[in-house]
């Protein structure tokens, strides 16, 4: 045990854990959108490029 050093609460800890977890799923979230945005963007140039031929 270091001096100074109290050990963290349970309640301290289930806290910080929920909130990691909510800041994992937002970024979750945050990729499967991009992701799709990125496929959607990709549809959108191929039905462009369709028309320009």
């Amino acid at each position: 045990m270091i001096d100074g050093v109290r050990p963290i609460s349970t309640e301290s800890a289930n806290l910080l854990e929920q909130a990691f977890r909510e800041i994992g799923s937002g970024v979750l979230h945050l990729g499967i959108c991009f992701i799709n945005n990125a496929a959607e963007l990709s549809r959108l140039k191929l039905a462009i490029g369709d028309k320009q031929i």
